[in-house]
């Protein structure tokens, strides 16, 4: 869940695999879908690699955003992002996107 820019409030339904690379690397893939409180939807792939070390790089990746939207989400189709995720011990994991122009 989180805030997208001009639309507001999303919910963020996806899945996510995570491979280890080393015991210090890992490399995820997935794909999910970013739903609107009004009903839009827009559906994304994603790839990242980054740092399992505490305090090191976190994940860096990318979104491929694509939608059908006519409404407020209609500026996501074809959109690729740049991410910063952070990763928590405990399973958590949030992610910013910026738009790559």
């Amino acid at each position: 869940n989180g805030t997208l820019k001009d639309v507001g409030n999303v919910t963020n339904t996806g899945l996510i695999i995570t491979t280890p690379l080393s015991d210090e690397l890992i490399f995820g893939q997935g794909q999910g879908v970013l739903k609107s409180q009004d009903g839009e939807q827009a559906t994304y792939a994603f790839q990242f690699i980054g740092s399992l070390k505490e305090g090191n790089q976190p994940p860096h990746g990318s979104w491929f955003i694509y939608t059908n939207s006519t409404g407020n989400m209609a500026f996501l189709n074809n959109m690729v992002g740049i991410t910063h995720s952070e990763m928590g011990l405990d399973g958590t994991f949030s992610t910013k996107v910026w738009k790559w122009k």
